[in-house]
């Protein structure tokens, strides 16, 4: 988990020496809005509560000794 924010500047001069980063920096500054509402208006479905999906990703990544 991020702890800390790397400025924009920082990344696009990282990005020209590593590809990882590179392939990220164009999305800098881009502000992307994703909801569910047509998938609860059309499947009258309900996602999870975040903390509830992560702790239960965790579970099982436990269980399949991965973590």
């Amino acid at each position: 988990m991020p702890t800390r924010k790397l400025p924009d500047f920082a990344v696009r001069l990282l990005a020209r020496f590593d590809p990882g980063v590179r392939a990220v920096a164009p999305y800098l500054g881009r502000r992307h809005l994703h909801t569910a509402d047509k998938a609860r208006q059309t499947l009258t479905w309900q996602p999870r509560p975040a903390a509830e999906t992560i702790t239960d990703c965790a579970r099982s990544l436990a269980a399949h000794q991965v973590v």
